[in-house]
């Protein structure tokens, strides 16, 4: 037997999740789109109003649910990120 389908559910109060976080440039930040369904709905993380590729500073995680945003490791500086 199937799980019966489900539509996706963004979790928790929308207007605590939606708000202005600041911290220092050597700092990391994770920001957080807890969902539920069934399928399992796709996030989608936009910068700038674009989907943005994974990279040493930004990367998606818990299948899309988090993205974290941080300094980019010495190694990464001068490579285009």
């Amino acid at each position: 037997m199937s799980p019966t389908p489900a539509p996706p559910v963004i979790l928790g109060d929308t207007e605590e999740l939606v708000e202005e976080v600041t911290v220092n440039a050597s700092s990391t930040v994770s920001l957080q789109c807890p969902a539920l369904g069934n399928p399992m709905p796709t996030i989608s993380w936009l910068q700038n109003g674009l989907p943005f590729s994974p990279s040493p500073r930004l990367q998606v995680l818990e299948d899309g649910q988090v993205l974290q945003v941080g300094h980019p490791p010495t190694w990464a500086k001068g490579s285009g990120c």
